[in-house]
């Protein structure tokens, strides 16, 4: 996959996983401030670490923040628009009866609010995944003390994942050069093929995984080899810097205005 090969060939590969974490969970808290700017400036801020000092492609990361933008959109429309028997709440409206509905005031500024902070930590969950391979996050999460049984979960989920997605594209590509696809129906009953066949093939390897690692005295700890990493005061300093610099915003701008 894309993103977890930048995760190993970006240039912040490097850096204490730890600051990356802590960084990106930072801007999420702050992003819970009801203030626009505050969401825009992570956002930017986001981004222009992403691309300019990670080295991620600015196409790539466009084409991903543009993932969440579907989905967004239909969560807010129906924050946009609402009933009253007033007409001067609305931007536009029609009346129905005694009922006026349209774009509300209060909608629009709660929908721009809310669209900036889901786009904002959607950005910080990427940062992760661009610059922190899985490996190293779970080792973070495990000197935070979060329980073991998780993070084998986690390791094992994350795994399989490829497993599936690898498998997945084996067989589409073997239906596909015998002409599995030229037609609807045919391409129904392919899909269910390479359905029943991906499940019977995941319980194999989920089993053969099992086998090998009761093999190599797997007591039910999954141990990894951790990287040792220098911690940075210059990022600890940048990491202050920054999120000093967004709540002086919030105190400049006076919160969210609409």
């Amino acid at each position: 996959m894309p993103i977890d090969r930048y995760a190993y060939i970006n240039r912040l590969r490097h850096v204490h996983p730890g600051e990356k974490i802590f960084f990106a969970f930072a801007m999420m808290l702050l992003s819970f401030i009801p203030n626009i700017y505050i969401n825009i400036a992570i956002i930017i801020i986001i981004a222009s670490i992403s691309i300019l000092r990670a080295g991620i492609p600015l196409r790539f990361y466009l084409k991903l923040m543009s993932l969440p933008l579907t989905f967004l959109f239909m969560g807010i429309i129906t924050i946009l628009f609402g009933t009253s028997n007033k007409p001067d709440v609305f931007i536009i409206y029609m009346r129905i009866a005694h009922i006026y509905i349209g774009l509300s005031k209060k909608g629009v500024a709660t929908g721009i609010l809310l669209f900036s902070r889901s786009l904002s930590i959607v950005s910080c969950l990427y940062f992760i995944s661009l610059t922190t391979p899985m490996p190293e996050f779970m080792s973070v999460l495990k000197k935070m003390k979060v329980p073991s049984l998780l993070l084998d979960l986690m390791e094992l989920i994350y795994r399989f994942l490829f497993v599936l997605i690898e498998t997945a594209e084996q067989i589409y590509i073997s239906q596909d050069s015998r002409l599995g696809y030229i037609s609807f129906k045919t391409a129904l009953n392919s899909l269910a093929y390479l359905i029943s066949v991906l499940f019977i093939k995941s319980y194999t390897n989920a089993e053969q995984l099992y086998i090998a690692m009761e093999s190599r005295c797997y007591n039910g700890d999954i141990r990894l080899l951790e990287n040792s990493y220098k911690i940075s005061y210059t990022n600890i300093a940048f990491i202050a810097f920054t999120v000093f610099t967004l709540i002086a915003l919030v105190l400049w701008t006076g919160g969210y205005t609409s």
